[in-house]
């Protein structure tokens, strides 16, 4: 060789083909930051006193937060989403402040006419029920609700006058409560009475099947009427869910209630539910791949552990900091899953791998990783800062949850990890031979032979070089 062995020391490699390439290759300074951990923080953690005081710590801490995870609420508001320097935040403050917020539009709507036959008697008495359904619903405003079938009536008993009305008893009708239209007459009336100026109004109301030819009867009806004004997510649920249910309890067979804001109503009741999914299945996905990579099921757990206290402290933090659960923290939960394992699996990893008594192992793997954990958290720190003063809610979402990552991702993989590794960890893995592993995991060097000695050693079948 060129060159002589290297010294243990030397983690970097040389090329042997070049003249005292090797002797230019030294070893990197420990730094400061790795030198803290191995002489101070390291040794700290294997003291009985604060690997109690760390467990007790966490223990509160976690507590404290899954109580305060326990009060987080689902909302949504559409400033949110909007700039706060921008214009329309100014309408919204008017709208808050003269109005109190407004009323939902809602639609009662009923099937087409090969479904339900709105011409027949019994179906004009169930259009009657569920305009009473409507507006006995607690959340309703009684006096919103708009129903094309009463303002018909009230038309024909004036147009065309009582005695060409039916009741359901039969006979002319006593009163206009009592009275229903002709079947022979129904939809032909129906068109004269949208078409006409007192009817104008309900035009909408009504889409024909054929607007001319009217006898073929309905694609489809409404009723309207407005739902109270509301602020509360919860609140929003159950009044979309109570009027549901009110619709549903008339035998009308595809009638169903609907509002604009029913899309992000659903979004609400279905919110908390695909949360638990996705991060159950993101922390099952983890799970499967540390357990891979540690191939040591203990160790998977504790990381494991490590992970969901870390969102659990996100979750509590978003209480305490004024967040809800909504569709940009949620995307932000999921994430957290991945970005907190890196924290707690190169220890973990580091540690299954040392050699010596669990407390040797523990400061083994904190010296090697914790200061790559620990540049790795803070250069996401330093990725999401810029985002603190942003106007935007959904980037300063992403700075608190993603601060809050880095935070409890890196106390709970170079704090907590460590010490239940110490406390509960596996075994020392065997070796794979009974020689000892050099320092640094280098082959030993080669002790220089005398030439006289080394044509003795050529590979068999070559002949000796000469001198």
């Amino acid at each position: 060789p060129c060159c002589g062995p290297l010294d243990p020391s030397v983690e970097s490699g040389c090329c042997g083909c070049f003249a005292n390439s090797c002797a230019a290759v030294k070893a990197p300074e420990e730094g400061l930051l790795r030198s803290v951990l191995r002489r101070h923080y390291a040794p700290a953690l294997a003291r009985k006193p604060v690997q109690v005081a760390v467990v007790v710590c966490m223990a509160v801490w976690a507590a404290v937060c899954g109580w305060q995870a326990s009060k987080l609420s689902v909302d949504f508001e559409y400033r949110w989403f909007v700039g706060d320097d921008a214009v329309l935040q100014r309408t919204f403050d008017v709208e808050d402040e003269y109005f109190g917020g407004l009323p939902l539009d809602v639609n009662l709507v009923t099937p087409s006419s090969a479904a339900f036959d709105y011409s027949a008697v019994s179906s004009q008495l169930l259009l009657e029920q569920l305009a009473v359904a409507a507006e006995t619903d607690p959340w309703v405003d009684r006096s919103s609700l708009v129903s094309f079938q009463r303002a018909l009536l009230a038309w024909a008993w004036a147009a065309k006058g009582s005695a060409s009305l039916e009741s359901a008893a039969g006979g002319p009708p006593s009163s206009l409560a009592d009275a229903l239209l002709p079947p022979a007459d129904y939809y032909s009336w129906l068109n004269e009475f949208v078409t006409a100026s007192e009817g104008g109004a309900f035009a909408r109301d009504v889409l024909w099947v054929d607007a001319a030819a009217p006898g073929q009867g309905l694609s489809a009806a409404r009723l309207r009427a407005t739902q109270l004004p509301l602020t509360e997510a919860a609140d929003e649920i159950d009044a979309m869910d109570s009027l549901r249910a009110s619709v549903a309890s008339v035998p009308i067979e595809g009638a169903y209630a609907y509002g604009f804001q029913y899309l992000y109503y659903e979004q609400y009741k279905v919110i908390q539910r695909e949360m638990l999914t996705n991060l159950g299945l993101a922390i099952a996905a983890v799970f499967v791949i540390v357990l891979l990579i540690l191939a040591e099921l203990r160790t998977t757990l504790l990381v494991m552990l490590c992970v969901l206290l870390t969102d659990v402290s996100i979750l509590g933090v978003m209480q305490m900091w004024g967040l809800t659960i909504d569709s940009v923290s949620v995307v932000n939960l999921v994430l957290a899953i991945g970005l907190a394992v890196d924290y707690s699996a190169h220890v973990a990893h580091a540690f299954v791998i040392a050699k010596g008594t669990h407390t040797e192992r523990m400061q083994s793997a904190v010296s090697e990783m914790g200061t790559a954990v620990i540049h790795g958290a803070f250069s996401t720190f330093l990725a999401v800062l810029v985002l603190s003063a942003s106007q935007s809610y959904i980037f300063r979402v992403f700075f608190k949850q993603f601060f809050s990552i880095s935070v409890f991702g890196v106390a709970h993989g170079l704090l907590l990890l460590p010490v239940l590794l110490v406390l509960v960890g596996p075994p020392e893995m065997p070796s794979d031979g009974d020689a000892e592993e050099p320092k640094g995991g280098y082959p030993p060097a080669v002790p220089d032979v005398p030439e006289s000695q080394a044509s003795a050693r050529v590979a068999p079948g070559l002949p000796a070089q000469k001198a």
